[in-house]
Parts: C-alpha cells; sequence; structure tokens
C-alpha cells in the first residue's frame, strides 16, 4: 500500500467515523422528525460518495 492508498484509507475511516458519531448524537438529541430525515439523508449521500470512490479506485486497479 502506497501512501496515497494510505491516507485515501484514513480518510474514508474518519467519515465512517464521523457518520456513526452523527447517528450517536442523533439518537441522544433527535428533536424533529426533519431533523432524523435530514442527517440520515446527509449519511446516505456521504456513503454513496465513498462507495464510488471504492469503485472507482477498484476500475483504475484492476480495470474494470
Amino acid at each position: 500500500m502506497n501512501e496515497l492508498d494510505r491516507l485515501r484509507r484514513q480518510m474514508r475511516l474518519k467519515d465512517l467515523s464521523d457518520m456513526i458519531n452523527k447517528l450517536e448524537q442523533l439518537k441522544l438529541h433527535a428533536q424533529t422528525s426533519q431533523e432524523i430525515i435530514i442527517t440520515l439523508e446527509d449519511i446516505r449521500d456521504n456513503l454513496e460518495y465513498l462507495e464510488a470512490e471504492v469503485k472507482n479506485f477498484l476500475s483504475l486497479f484492476i480495470g474494470i
């Protein structure tokens, strides 16, 4: 694993950790259903971005 791969992995892990923290905060402090929906949509968007990033990396790496 080269330095760029290591840094990308660290960024992905931080993003996942941030999403977990958002969910924990949501569970403890959510006031409205709208707040819950907005947070869940944000997390969904972040997961879709991470999925696309991994797919793009794999396509470059293994030529998919």
